[in-house]
């Protein structure tokens, strides 16, 4: 799905790093992917959470209808009982299953009906005869063997008298005595006769197995009947029993993302009298990167649970395809800014290379790579206004090879060339940092002297500059002394600018050509070369 934009992204990578980028521009290509990678992250741990919000909502909306519904149920059996006193088991057990077929979560609907000392043996009978051969009121350990167990003669019994759905793993429930089975459904029933509404016990382990909660509802006749006060005396108890497993959404039960504990408790309680549904280990217990754990209280005043769920976040719970798109997203983003970034700042140094060409050509000499006329004229006139603001002095040396001409007519001007070339060397070597040495035209250079604060460090100058003449040349691989002519002229002794100290200078050269003592024997010995 992604191929043809991975390519694209891939191949503008591959031509970015074939050339060498700023620093700036592979930060860019680095950064960019790895930022929107953890930009990918980011999102989907915040669509995680936000969904993990939206599944605990939908979770106790329908634990909360669910419990809601329980109450009715037994609201409507407790009342249908209760006007209906000489209805039959077949009646009963119609409505029952009619209300089931609407509530499939319920697990069992229960009668207990009161039973004196001396009603027992007729109330056994009874139940023989309507099928229930080995009917007999008994109790059930339900704290230490988990046995049925025998009841002795006791003033009163509470025996499960109805049962539906009736299996074979339920039929031990019938003939169960409520009032001396077990101190948690004894004390709800107690609680449940003073307030003649659904009251639901505290978790506990069934006879046949598993966890859950029996709800109690006295069956009370109208106001208005003539045996209301014997009904409230010993009213029969419509019973709803729960499954803990059956309060919670399918999708929840069938998923191994969640933890689920669901817990009794009074509303707003701090402490968990016990847990209704255990958490089990899910299959996202490996590598945690992050749990997201929510708990909450569902406010139902005769089921009073409290509700927390916890999901584990490690890698299999990210989307990847989500990921790696938007990590793609920020390689092709990241190498389209930087192959604009590299491409601006390629023209930019093509730019300035061509300025720095450009400013070459026009301030520095082809052949000796020298300053040439424009710049010593812009070095001049800033070394001569400094000075006038000092009170020193600058000097322009001029300068020429003798007899330069016979050197390009023998050798050629190849070697003219490296004479020069050669030359200029040495004087850039000879010379201070702040002086500037400069080829005018042909083999004429001229020196510009700032900061010459005496005439003693100007003879120094000069000395070093005429130097350069000491030791022969390598002209066309032959070693030949060469000579020069040199002319000085200084500000503002000789002139006041650059014009009028090169004019100067350049008498003073010839000058010096003309009095070279030394001029007629070195011509004679160039010719004997």
């Amino acid at each position: 799905m992604f191929s043809p934009v991975w390519s694209k992204g891939c191949n503008m990578m591959r031509n970015l790093k074939l050339r060498k980028s700023p620093l700036h521009v592979r930060l860019i290509l680095l950064l960019g992917p790895l930022a929107a990678l953890i930009l990918a992250f980011q999102i989907e741990l915040y669509q995680l959470e936000q969904n993990f919000g939206r599944q605990v909502d939908a979770a106790t909306y329908e634990i909360s209808t669910k419990v809601n519904a329980f109450e009715v149920a037994l609201e409507g059996f407790a009342n249908f009982l209760a006007v209906s006193e000489k209805t039959n088991d077949k009646a009963i057990r119609a409505y029952t299953q009619g209300v089931m077929e609407v509530f499939p979560e319920l697990y069992m609907f229960e009668i207990a009906s009161y039973v004196s000392k001396t009603e027992r043996r007729s109330f056994e009978k009874m139940m023989h005869y309507k099928g229930y051969f080995n009917f007999r009121i008994h109790a059930f350990d339900y704290d230490n063997s988990r046995q049925i167990i025998a009841i002795p003669e006791q003033d009163y019994y509470y025996p499960i008298r109805f049962i539906e759905p009736e299996t074979a793993e339920t039929e031990a429930v019938l003939g169960l005595d409520m009032a001396r089975t077990s101190d948690v459904l004894i004390a709800t029933m107690m609680q449940s006769l003073s307030a003649p509404r659904p009251i639901a016990s505290r978790p506990f382990t069934f006879l046949e197995g598993g966890k859950g909660y029996v709800m109690y509802r006295p069956v009370v006749q109208p106001v208005s009947n003539n045996s209301v006060k014997h009904q409230i005396t010993n009213p029969d108890f419509a019973m709803l029993v729960i499954r803990g497993n059956d309060l919670l959404p399918a999708w929840l039960k069938e998923s191994r993302d969640y933890r689920v504990t669901l817990s009794y408790t009074t509303i707003h309680a701090e402490d968990v009298a016990e847990a209704l549904i255990d958490p089990v280990r899910t299959d996202n217990q490996s590598f945690v990167l992050q749990t997201y754990s929510r708990t909450v209280q569902i406010d139902n005043e005769s089921q009073p649970f409290r509700l927390m769920i916890e999901k584990d976040i490690n890698l299999y719970s990210f989307n990847w395809i989500n990921i790696f798109g938007v990590l793609l997203i920020g390689i092709v983003f990241s190498s389209y800014i930087g192959f604009g970034l590299n491409l601006s700042h390629r023209r930019k140094i093509q730019a300035e290379k061509e300025r720095e060409r450009l400013y070459n050509q026009a301030n520095y000499d082809v052949l000796t790579k020298l300053p040439n006329i424009n710049l010593l004229m812009d070095r001049a006139d800033r070394a001569i206004l400094m000075a006038k603001r000092s009170g020193s002095s600058v000097a322009i040396c001029y300068l020429d090879i003798d007899r330069f001409k016979r050197i390009n007519d023998r050798w050629g001007h190849q070697a003219g060339d490296d004479l020069l070339s050669q030359l200029a060397d040495r004087l850039q070597r000879v010379l201070r940092a702040e002086d500037t040495v400069a080829r005018i035209h042909g083999d004429e250079f001229v020196v510009l002297l700032p900061k010459i604060t005496n005439d003693k460090v100007l003879g120094q100058v000069q000395n070093k500059i005429m130097s350069v003449f000491d030791q022969p040349f390598t002209v066309a691989n032959n070693s030949i002394q060469v000579k020069g002519s040199f002319g000085t002229a200084t500000f503002p002794r000789d002139g006041t600018t650059l014009e009028q100290l090169l004019n100067t200078s350049d008498r003073q050269m010839y000058i010096h050509k003309k009095q070279n003592k030394e001029h007629q024997a070195e011509e004679k010995a160039f010719e004997q070369i």
